[in-house]
């Protein structure tokens, strides 16, 4: 999504702070609601179960990789590397660690993806392009376009009502991929 406006993961993720945090707040606040029963009061952890010495080695690697990883996507706007390739390179590198470290088995990581999700938001991406080729995007240029002339509340009203309606038959990325 950042790459689509042309911007950097940081700023990406400066706009993306406060809705973030009301997505949680208002999740949170739900949850609370809905479930107020049957949530208990008090939870007993569980003690955690013993790690060898190969399990805390490839618990130290990993989170240094994913913490490098977020360090990349922040530094995208210096390095000029997309975060796309960022996160490719530290998902090879974690299947490595865990050759390396773990039980070695790709195939068995591999068979953990839910490739039905995956199969999913790409036919999303390709249902997008096919009404991108269509004309709708265009056609909502237009209606935003008319919008605007008739003010900036008028515009921003109505960019707000068709991007909520299209999040919700969609997905919120394939949305502002067609919104963009």
């Amino acid at each position: 999504v950042a790459s689509l406006f042309k911007i950097s993961f940081a700023e990406y993720a400066r706009w993306m702070f406060l809705p973030a945090l009301a997505s949680i707040l208002v999740t949170f606040a739900g949850l609370q609601v809905v479930f107020r029963r049957s949530i208990p009061r008090t939870y007993i952890v569980p003690p955690p179960r013993p790690r060898g010495f190969r399990d805390s080695r490839r618990i130290a690697v990993s989170v240094a990789v994913l913490a490098a990883t977020l360090v990349g996507f922040f530094a995208q706007g210096w390095t000029g590397i997309p975060t796309w390739l960022v996160a490719f390179g530290g998902a090879v590198i974690l299947l490595g660690a865990d050759a390396t470290f773990g039980k070695g088995d790709p195939v068995r990581i591999l068979k953990g993806v839910s490739w039905d999700v995956l199969a999913f938001v790409v036919g999303i991406f390709i249902v997008v392009l096919g009404l991108r080729h269509a004309g709708l995007t265009h056609q909502i240029g237009l209606l935003l376009g008319d919008l605007a002339a008739k003010g900036t509340s008028s515009m921003t009203t109505g960019t707000t009502l068709i991007a909520a309606s299209l999040s919700s038959i969609m997905n919120n990325h394939p949305t502002t991929y067609m919104m963009g």
